[in-house]
């Protein structure tokens, strides 16, 4: 459809990973138009009231309308599929190399002390090798091998943005 009319999609906000991915697309010759809502709630809405056509969020955040059949996925943007949706294909899959990853970050006031930022570090770095963690992971619908420890995070976190430089729009 979206190479013959213009298709909506709901996004967190314009320059945002998922406003990136749209434009992707757009610069493939998609007809799509990112349409930013800045709460989750009016995103959902919009999907499921029609105002979007299309809704581009972490499984997780959406999982409710995912069990109750009130969405589906139609592709993934991550490097394999997931093993609840196993029909639904990868980005990659499809030729679409993009992967921007949403994550999110444990950060500490500049400046303060080196062994504080090992101690939080390490005690962080132990929850997330719990047994309770990686099953909080799985029913959020998460990936349980993304936890990127204090010494390869500044690295991560490096990549990240120059994947998002490259997608994001030139002036």
């Amino acid at each position: 459809a979206a190479k013959t009319r213009q298709l909506k999609v709901g996004i967190t906000g314009f320059g945002s990973p998922d406003d990136l991915t749209v434009q992707y697309f757009v610069r493939k010759g998609l007809k799509l138009v990112s349409v930013p809502f800045a709460k989750p709630a009016e995103r959902y809405t919009a999907i499921l009231g029609g105002h979007a056509d299309l809704l581009y969020e972490q499984l997780g955040d959406v999982k409710s309308f995912l069990e109750g059949k009130q969405i589906r996925p139609v592709i993934l943007f991550a490097e394999s599929r997931f093993p609840l949706y196993k029909n639904v294909p990868t980005g990659k899959e499809l030729g679409h190399e993009i992967i921007i990853n949403q994550f999110r970050a444990v950060i500490m006031k500049a400046g303060t002390d080196a062994q504080r930022i090992k101690i939080v570090s390490d005690a962080l770095a132990k929850v997330a090798a719990t047994g309770d963690y990686k099953a909080y992971l799985k029913d959020q619908y998460a990936d349980e091998k993304t936890y990127i420890g204090q010494a390869a995070a500044l690295a991560f976190m490096k990549r990240e943005l120059e994947v998002m430089r490259k997608y994001a729009l030139k002036k």
